[in-house]
């Protein structure tokens, strides 16, 4: 095949610059992709993280200038923050406890709250107290006559 054959397949300068700015975009979801699927035992905290990066990344590739970066970079944020508020919401607690990630995936005003949500779910599974406790029932015992 000649390369006047492929020539009008090929990208242009403006189709490769699209690709580019793709690539730039969709690289971190193909790593977090891929480290997500090694893990043979992926917590909620790496989950946590993972996604806590992810929009980091497209916020900081949220660039007017690049068009196509913009547009595609404000969908998959738009996708990602609809996801995250599902996922922070039920994954808040194990997040904390994931002894890799701790705290690493809360931002600071977020932190205080987590840990008050731990502090009340650790009082419903905390035994009462001595003096809380119900008397016990008081028994009978009735003497058999054999």
């Amino acid at each position: 095949m000649s390369n006047q054959t492929l020539k009008p397949i090929y990208p242009n300068e403006q189709e490769w610059q699209f690709i580019v700015d793709l690539l730039i975009l969709l690289e971190p979801m193909y790593h977090a992709t891929a480290m997500l699927s090694s893990s043979t035992v992926p917590t909620q905290g790496d989950l946590r993280m993972i996604f806590h990066s992810l929009i980091l990344h497209l916020n900081d590739n949220e660039n007017p200038v690049v068009n196509t970066q913009h547009a595609v970079a404000n969908v998959m944020k738009a996708k990602f923050i609809s996801y995250w508020v599902h996922l922070n919401e039920s994954s808040t607690i194990s997040g904390l406890l994931d002894p890799y990630n701790k705290l690493l995936t809360y931002e600071i005003s977020e932190r205080e709250q987590a840990i008050n949500q731990l502090h009340e779910m650790y009082k419903n599974y905390k035994p009462p107290e001595k003096n809380e406790l119900s008397p016990p029932f008081t028994t009978t015992t009735t003497k058999s006559t054999h």
